[in-house]
């Protein structure tokens, strides 16, 4: 472990909390509460044995219209406490994604109850969303009931939507960005850009 204070006490993600990280908060919680079905991303034949089965995927993701963030935004900028040449700017913006979860069983009574179950589970775990990463969650909709008989069974399928708000952070590296401009030799291209002119 380092025994720099900056990167110790003040690490944070480049990437701040996204859609994979909130899915693997969900899978974690899932399997901890012992909650029947497993949840994958997407399935095959072989997986009949392991239904009912719950997949994911992202319908749409956009900054979120509501804070009007179409880039990200300073949240701050972080010092080094004994070396000014040492600094961090946090960048922010709010992302609103759709998810949509796929509730698949191998009847259609075992799918509603898949699917309530679910939602049930979203709901009670939705403050511990909230805090790592999660700004908000909003169900949006269920879509139509559904029959797939492409994998050798007749499985029933549900479709459930939800809206999800991250407080999506980057960071700059600024004293790095510079440096290693200067190593690649474009450091006056990068000032005249700044500046407003083209390559």
């Amino acid at each position: 472990m380092s025994n720099d204070a900056y990167q110790d006490d003040r690490m944070r993600s480049d990437r701040g909390a996204n859609f994979l990280d909130f899915i693997d908060v969900i899978k974690k919680l899932w399997e901890a509460a012992g909650r029947k079905g497993k949840i994958t991303r997407n399935y095959t034949k072989e997986d009949v044995s392991d239904y009912p089965i719950i997949t994911y995927h992202v319908v749409n993701r956009a900054p979120h219209p509501a804070f009007k963030e179409v880039k990200p935004r300073p949240r701050q900028t972080l010092y080094h406490p004994t070396d000014p040449n040492k600094y961090e700017e946090i960048l922010g913006q709010k992302q609103l994604v759709c998810i949509c979860f796929t509730l698949i069983a191998q009847s259609d009574d075992v799918a509603d109850e898949l699917m309530f179950d679910f939602e049930d589970f979203l709901f009670m775990y939705r403050s511990h969303f909230m805090g790592n990463g999660v700004s908000e969650m909003l169900f949006n909709a269920q879509g139509e009931d559904t029959t797939d008989s492409s994998h050798g069974v007749s499985l029933s399928k549900r479709k459930v939507y939800y809206d999800v708000t991250f407080d999506v952070n980057r960071v700059n590296y600024l004293n790095q960005i510079d440096q290693l401009a200067v190593k690649a030799g474009i450091q006056d291209k990068l000032k005249k850009n700044k500046e407003g002119y083209t390559w």
